[in-house]
């Protein structure tokens, strides 16, 4: 996978805009071709996401862990970090929607290889 951004799409204040993602995805599936695979939406992480309330859309963001910094916006206890260590994460979060044939795969988290590969007919 690999992920192509518009910085243009990342600064013009719109959130959810499915005619100006911030990221293009492309797989090159089995056979080498590249194939676009998904669109990835940013919103502010200082902030709740659009649709909060919605369960198909799986907000997220990238962390990493490390010692808690006094004053720093962007840190939160995580379960996946060891003790003594908060999880710090950057100024967006994201949302996949990938390019399959089902709503449940649409919105996963990570690549929905299957799904992908029914969809793109590459199998």
């Amino acid at each position: 996978m690999r992920h192509f951004n518009s910085r243009a799409a990342e600064s013009d204040g719109r959130v959810l805009d499915p005619r100006r993602p911030e990221s293009l995805v492309f797989w090159r599936g089995p056979d080498g071709r590249p194939r676009l695979a998904a669109a990835m939406f940013r919103a502010p992480s200082d902030r709740p996401p659009p649709y909060a309330g919605n369960p198909l859309m799986h907000w997220h963001v990238h962390h990493v862990c490390r010692s808690r910094v006094r004053g720093h916006p962007r840190q939160m206890r995580s379960a996946r970090c060891p003790d003594g260590q908060v999880a710090h994460y950057g100024v967006t979060q994201m949302l996949h929607l990938w390019l399959t044939d089902e709503l449940m795969t649409a919105y996963a988290m990570k690549p929905p290889y299957d799904a992908l590969a029914d969809a793109l007919g590459i199998r």
